[in-house]
């Protein structure tokens, strides 16, 4: 019995992590086996090549050799994947290696010699259609540079027809472009004025630095700068200071120039750098502390020689001191990050040490007052809390309580503004509160048909109250819907008459007309009529009593006669 269960037990696996080069043949291609799985998973090369190594010279007699060769098969596909995506990244030669890896005696040794020399062959056309395209592209022939991308997508590998095609796409494009600029700074310069030269080296530097037109502009715009930088150098000689600093901070930093005009370039730009704007650059920064440390580098490279230097030295120990006084600024202003009373009076003192002889006084100052108010803010805020604690109930005596807490912040505090408009947002809710009623009761009526009352009491909300907009609304809409009924009703009346004025009946015609009211629509109207049908019996009168005189003795009046009428 126990030789049986001898007989029909499996072996143990071996422990892979344990293996040692004496180990039997199984029991390393096993291991191999495992680690190629999860190296095929995992991308991992590694494991893939110590496998190949493993079988590779394994001769047909070897009794694995069969499994060997079925798993050689399938770490050689696993290699040229792994040669693919290096290929997909632009890495010919490594996926070339990679590649190579796949041994004479793997059946998928063919397949990788024949994706070597195909991707060999593709890299050859690509990069000599690629660089038909520059040259096409510094030639501005631009129709030849398109058909290169048409020749890019012909190509098989996703690396061309997509990476590199939507990568010359883009550089067409940039050159075109960069081209255009250079054109139009071109027409700009040879207008060979100063301000035409500022507009051409503006152009010029909108071109990007990587573009091929950019090596045709270089030197275009360094002969435009050295005339302008001739202008600026005599500017400067003549006293003119502001103006020569104009045209040096025109001129890009990056030229070669002359010693002199490179040095009024320094000089120029350095100011550029240091302008502090009070408004806007009130709060210290680290950017602060970098531009006055490169405008302090700029003047302090100009030679004792230069013209500049007597200025640059002025200007070297002023920037130095602005340097010195951001930097406690900037520690002040760290210090107040704690958030806390006892912290913003350290750096309130800290910045006050910058009296009115330091040139960032006016920052120190504008920062105090800023500190100033956010102490206030400390202090006030329990009290704006209260408030908005006591408005969250929000009823009628809640939010009047909420109030009179709010008014408690007085009007030269930094929270005042925030406790008018908690102020403002609650007397509107009071307001909607004392309103919504009116409201209601005027739509009820609007709903029951009863227009002229529900106008009359939406009315009752006055101008400024938090639904005085709604109820106006209302009342325009309700206005408009009445209008056209009375208008609907007294049209009629109207008709009728001017029916009767049509069958000479003016008096029947005039008694209707005047059943339209001094407050309807139609009333005017009614007005005009009346009084045209009024002139017209009044003329028909006349007529008949002018020829009923001299028939009669009898004594004819307006009642016969509109008897006859009828």
């Amino acid at each position: 019995m126990q030789a049986l269960q001898w007989l029909t037990r499996l072996p143990s696996l071996p422990d892979c992590q344990r293996m040692s080069f004496a180990a039997a043949d199984g029991d390393r291609l096993h291991c191999a086996r495992e680690a190629a799985r999860q190296a095929a998973q995992t991308g991992d090369l590694k494991p893939l090549l110590a496998g190949v190594e493993l079988v590779q010279r394994w001769s047909s007699n070897h009794p694995l050799y069969a499994e060997a060769q079925e798993l050689l098969a399938q770490w050689s596909q696993s290699i040229l994947a792994i040669a693919e995506q290096r290929l997909a990244q632009n890495d010919l030669t490594d996926a070339a290696k990679i590649a190579q890896a796949v041994p004479p005696s793997s059946p998928s040794y063919p397949q990788a010699q024949e994706a070597i020399a195909d991707w060999q062959t593709q890299w050859q056309q690509g990069e000599t259609i690629y660089a038909t395209a520059l040259t096409a592209l510094r030639q501005q022939n631009w129709d030849l540079a398109s058909e290169q991308l048409v020749e890019l997508g012909k190509l098989p590998h996703d690396y061309w027809h997509t990476h590199r095609m939507n990568g010359l796409t883009s550089k067409i494009v940039v050159e075109q472009t960069a081209w255009q600029s250079l054109d139009q700074a071109r027409q700009a310069a040879a207008k060979a004025r100063p301000e035409s030269w500022q507009a051409a080296i503006a152009l010029a530097q909108k071109i990007s630095p990587q573009s091929v037109t950019w090596d045709m502009a270089r030197p275009e715009i360094q002969q435009w700068s050295l005339a302008l930088l001739d202008i600026g150098l005599q500017r400067w000689r003549e006293g003119d200071v502001a103006g020569a600093v104009a045209i040096g901070q025109d001129i890009p930093p990056n030229l070669e120039l002359p010693a002199e005009q490179q040095n009024l370039v320094r000089y120029s730009h350095a100011q550029g750098l240091a302008r502090w704007d009070a408004i806007e650059q009130w709060q210290p920064s680290w950017g602060q502390l970098w531009r006055l440390q490169e405008a302090i580098a700029a003047v302090q490279a100009i030679p004792a020689s230069s013209a500049f230097y007597l200025s640059a030295q002025a200007a070297n120990q002023n920037w130095t001191a602005q340097l010195q006084d951001v930097r406690q600024l900037q520690v002040a202003s760290a210090v107040v990050n704690l958030g806390q009373r006892p912290a913003y009076e350290l750096a309130i003192a800290q910045a006050n040490q910058l009296d009115i002889t330091r040139p960032r006084h006016l920052q120190a100052q504008t920062l105090i007052s800023y500190w100033q108010q956010e102490i206030q803010r400390l202090e006030d805020m329990p009290l704006l809390n209260h408030a908005q604690t006591l408005a969250q109930s929000g009823g009628i005596p809640a939010l009047q309580a909420a109030i009179a807490a709010a008014q408690q912040v007085p009007q030269s505090r930094a929270l005042w503004q925030d406790a008018q408009a908690a102020i403002a947002t609650w007397t509107r809710q009071i307001q909607t509160v004392q309103d919504q009623p009116i409201l209601a009761e005027a739509e009820e009526l609007a709903q029951a048909g009863n227009l002229r009352q529900a106008i009359r009491a939406a009315a009752k909300i006055e101008r400024g109250r938090a639904l005085y907009a709604q109820a106006k609304t209302l009342i325009g809409q309700w206005q408009t819907t009445l209008t056209q009924t009375l208008t609907a009703e007294d049209r009629k009346r109207l008709d009728a008459a001017t029916a009767q004025a049509a069958k000479q009946h003016l008096s029947e015609a005039i008694g209707l007309a005047s059943q339209i009211a001094s407050d309807r629509p139609l009333y005017t109207e009614a007005k005009d009529a009346i009084a045209r049908w009024q002139t017209e019996r009044a003329a028909i009168w006349s007529s008949w009593e002018s020829q009923s005189a001299p028939e009669s003795s009898d004594p004819v009046t307006s009642d016969t006669l509109e008897g006859t009428n009828h």
